[in-house]
């Protein structure tokens, strides 16, 4: 064996293990963000039957989801580098308003969560539910992890309707941190 082909193996071993983002660490298999936007039936239930979601994943996992009650919605923009991860976004409210939403991470987990100028504890829950229907907006961020999802309209009209939670909270019940 040659020593070219010796030193080649070993970096290519070193930047495998090595993994990218979040300082010395291990990195993320992956960082992504995504957005959906779904009208099934505009008529009777914001939020459920029509809405926005935008979501960040880090480590082939969701992270946070933020699913609002806005059409249209949103999306999450996504990077990493050596020292972490970074995630922004926007809502589009009525009237013109922009709910903005970021995540700066340097570990992968911590970092504060800031949604609509407000700091979050991702620790706390990563599902946000955000009306931006009339002058103000609501958020409630409940306490447990995103759901895992793929962006379907089918997929957030079955789990509103199955979920008390997110049924009140769109309802125009239940607000809060």
């Amino acid at each position: 064996m040659s020593v070219w082909r010796g030193w080649t193996g070993r970096l290519i071993v070193a930047l495998a293990v090595g993994g990218l983002g979040c300082g010395s660490k291990p990195g993320p298999a992956s960082v992504g963000g995504g957005g959906s936007t779904w009208v099934t039936n505009p008529s009777v239930s914001p939020g459920i039957d029509q809405g926005s979601a935008a979501w960040g994943s880090l480590g082939g996992r969701t992270r946070f989801l933020v699913w609002t009650d806005a059409t249209p919605g949103g999306g999450c923009r996504a990077s990493s580098s050596a020292t972490g991860a970074t995630f922004s976004g926007a809502i589009q409210a009525p009237g013109g308003r922009a709910v903005a939403f970021s995540w700066d991470t340097q570990d992968c987990t911590g970092g504060p969560f800031v949604l609509d100028g407000r700091e979050y504890d991702l620790g706390r829950g990563g599902l946000f539910l955000v009306s931006v229907r009339g002058a103000e907006t609501r958020v409630r961020q409940l306490a447990r992890d995103p759901l895992e999802v793929d962006g379907s309209a089918a997929e957030f009209v079955a789990r509103g309707k199955d979920d008390p939670e997110v049924k009140e909270f769109f309802a125009g019940g239940a607000v809060g941190k």
